[in-house]
This record gives C-alpha cells, sequence and structure tokens, in this order.
C-alpha cells in the first residue's frame, strides 16, 4: 500500500496520508472501516475485488459475517450518491467504475503544502493606493491561514520582501515553501484592476494566472473574489482544504473595509504622524460599521503603541484600550486577533 498517494476521481480526492475524503475540496465524514474499503477499491482501480480479499485486507483476517461487509458497501454508495462509482460483480466481489488518478506526495509534505503570498505591487506608483496592495496581500494571508492543511507565512515574514526586487524563485526557496503568489494592481479611471499568479517553486511552473476587474468601490468583492479562485485552485493543490470552524467575521460595508485597509496599511509604519492618520482611519471605518470589530482592534493595537513608543501614558491608554477589546469582543469573541495585544 502507498501511504502518501492521493487518489482523485470526479469531484473526489481520497488523501491517503490524512486518511480524509474531500468533495470538491470539502472534507467529508467518512467512518474507518469504510474508508479502509474505498482505499482498496480505489487502488484497484477498476479490477474485481473478491469478497475474501475484502475481508482479508479491510479486516484484516480477523472473523467477520459477509453481513459486515455488505453494510460497509451500503455506506460507500451512500456517499457517492447517486451510486455510480461502486459496482457488484455478481458471485464474485465489487470493482470501482470509474477512472482513478493517482498522485504520489513522497516529497515533504510540508513544503508542498505551504504558501507565501508576497506582498502585491502597485503599479500605478502613487502612495494614496498602497494600503490596497498591502491590505488585498494581508487580507489572503488572513484568509489562507484558516485552511489547518496549508502552511502560510506570516506577513511580518513576506513583507521584509516588499520591493526587495529578489526573483520569486529565490524568495521561495529562501522561505522554504512550496507556492509563492505574486500580484499587481492597477487603477484606471473608477476601475481596480488586480493580476494575481501561483507558482510552484520546486519547477517555476505557473498553476494560476487570473485578473479581475471591478469598481475601486468593490474592493471588499475584488478580495472576496480572489480567495474564491484560489481556494478552487488550491482544493487540487493541496488535496483539500480543511477550514477551521472558527474565523473572524468580517464586515460587508465596503466603505468601512476600504478605510480598515488604510488603516490597517498606516498603523504598520509604527510612526507618529502614520499612526495618528491610522487612528482617523479606524474610527471613521466605525462610523460606517459600528460593527467592524476589526477597525477597534485596529484602534488598539495604535493606542498600544503610543503608550509603547512612549507618546503617551499608560494611565491614559490603559482604559481606552480596554473598552475597545471588550467592543470587539462582544461584536466577535472568537476573532484571533484579539490575542495580539497584551
Amino acid at each position: 500500500m502507498n501511504d502518501s498517494a492521493i487518489y482523485k476521481f470526479d469531484e473526489f480526492i481520497v488523501d491517503v496520508p490524512k486518511r480524509s475524503l474531500f468533495k470538491n475540496g470539502e472534507e467529508i465524514e467518512i467512518p474507518s472501516k469504510t474508508f479502509d474499503l474505498l482505499l482498496l477499491l480505489v487502488q484497484k482501480n477498476g479490477e474485481t475485488v473478491t469478497k475474501d480479499e475484502i475481508l482479508d485486507n479491510v479486516w484484516k483476517g480477523s472473523f467477520v459475517e459477509e453481513s459486515n461487509l455488505t453494510v460497509q458497501i451500503a455506506k460507500l454508495r451512500k456517499l457517492f450518491q447517486p451510486s455510480k462509482f461502486v459496482k457488484t460483480v455478481q458471485g464474485v466481489g465489487y470493482q470501482f467504475a470509474v477512472s482513478v488518478e493517482t498522485s504520489n506526495q513522497e516529497t515533504n509534505q510540508t513544503e508542498n503544502n505551504s504558501i507565501a503570498v508576497l506582498p502585491f505591487k502597485n503599479e500605478n506608483g502613487d502612495e494614496k493606493f498602497e494600503y490596497l496592495a498591502d491590505g488585498l496581500t494581508e487580507g489572503l494571508i488572513n484568509s489562507f491561514s484558516y485552511a489547518s492543511n496549508i502552511r502560510v507565512l506570516a506577513r511580518s515574514t513576506v513583507f521584509s520582501y516588499k520591493d526587495s526586487g529578489t526573483n520569486v524563485l529565490e524568495i521561495g526557496k529562501e522561505l522554504e515553501v512550496g507556492h509563492i503568489l505574486t500580484g499587481r494592481l492597477r487603477i484606471i479611471e473608477d476601475n481596480l484592476i488586480v493580476s494575481v499568479e501561483l507558482v510552484r517553486v520546486s519547477n517555476g511552473a505557473q498553476v494560476l494566472g487570473t485578473q479581475l476587474n471591478e469598481k475601486m468601490s468593490d474592493v471588499f468583492e475584488i478580495q472576496h473574489h480572489l480567495i474564491t479562485k484560489l481556494s478552487e485552485k488550491f482544493k487540487t493543490i493541496f488535496g483539500g482544504i480543511r477550514k477551521e470552524s472558527k474565523r473572524s467575521k468580517v464586515t460587508k460595508n465596503t466603505e468601512s473595509y476600504r478605510l480598515y485597509l488604510k488603516g490597517e496599511y498606516f498603523s504598520h509604519k509604527r510612526s507618529l504622524d502614520a499612526t495618528n492618520k491610522a487612528i482617523e482611519c479606524f474610527q471613521e471605518s466605525i462610523s460606517h460599521d459600528s460593527d467592524n470589530s476589526l477597525s477597534y482592534i485596529g484602534l488598539a493595537r495604535c493606542y498600544f503603541w503610543l503608550f509603547v513608543g512612549d507618546h503617551k501614558s499608560f494611565e491614559e491608554m490603559s482604559p481606552i484600550i480596554n473598552i475597545l477589546l471588550k467592543k470587539a469582543t462582544e461584536i466577535d469573541a472568537d476573532n484571533p486577533d484579539l490575542n495580539t495585544i497584551k
């Protein structure tokens, strides 16, 4: 048995290392014995498997009634409604009736299931749009970090390569990741054009290239569309995407979100002037959506930095920070960013 194989058929993926079954990239529950039965049939890839062979391999020689096999076949067919994959060969056994593709995952799995989203390039060269490039980058990093089977490099790591001019494949090798995502944005009149490219570090092959063209006011929709498109591709690259159960809520108010991105851009500059600009952006963002927990947390970070940078006293900042974090917690207690401010 190949313990490192990935089997693909129709919209399904059988991930042997994870002992998981995915449909259209979403993991579906499958009992252990049912998985063993599926794996045996899939590995035979169209060959007829006798009942005795199934009992020997799935139950490892233990004495069981043939009715147990019938139950497991029924469970397997129920997963594949309408049932077209498992065919009964009368008087003999069963066979998997569709073609199965096999890929081997013997290379370093941590490296394969890893990605660095490099800072998007602002092709306009106008600094007033730089926050959009950084914001889209950070939004993708945050979104994909919720997939538990993908290692996504942190913002602090990838932003050290902003405007570095280093070849992306060299960056990928330095960071020891399997894939690099790069992006460019361009503003033409009222339209925001975003182009992204996903590259496999091992051979430099382009895995995905796509472009979106939306109204400037729809930056949230652009990010959502990018995440959707990339997630679809990730399903085949990473053998499905396991989403963790909890993630932060994001405002649906586009202006509030745009101002949040602008606030984040200024807050990362870590200067007094930039921090004050960030505070203004976060406050204006909240004025457009009083339930935008991200902007409350952004504000709290700014006030915390004012204290750390010796611009304000702890006694002055502490009550404000506590009020902001309390409000953010009331809106979204599961937001992991709440734990980043001490």
